[in-house]
């Protein structure tokens, strides 16, 4: 996988993998809300430059390494980035789980939680990045 790194802080990373294509967003350690939000308005922001020059993208969140959430974070996505999200086109997200019990607990809040804005979204769990990346690519090549 050869990747171009658009966006990077101590903790977070994102890359731009033009064979999928998609964004992969990684967390590293955890983001104050005002770090967190300001990593995954800048994804958006790319996904939009990128969607021009695909027509479809995809957002790979690498959560593998991510600690529990805060109830806010998660509002947060379900209230307003997501609806951006869909207002911008992006349809489909892969998420690598975390190995993490109290996380995956945090994910399952998380699914049940979705409002209808998400549900116009295609949401996946893999275990690994590869899995993840290979169904992005199928799933935007039926596009």
């Amino acid at each position: 996988m050869r990747t171009i790194l658009h966006s990077t802080r101590s903790v977070s990373t994102i890359e731009y993998d033009p064979t999928v294509p998609c964004l992969i967003d990684t967390v590293t350690e955890f983001l104050y809300s005002v770090e967190f939000k300001e990593h995954m308005n800048k994804g958006l922001e790319l996904l939009i430059e990128k969607k021009k020059d695909h027509g479809e993208i995809g957002w790979l969140a690498n959560t593998k390494s991510v600690v529990v959430f805060p109830d806010d974070d998660t509002k947060w996505i379900i209230e307003d980035w997501f609806p951006r999200l869909v207002e911008a086109g992006i349809r489909h997200i892969a998420m690598v789980l975390p190995e993490d019990e109290l996380v995956l607990m945090s994910n399952d809040v998380f699914d049940e939680n979705y409002d209808e804005v998400a549900k116009e979204l295609v949401i996946k769990h893999f275990k690994d990045i590869d899995s993840a990346r290979e169904w992005l690519a199928k799933s935007l090549k039926k596009n």
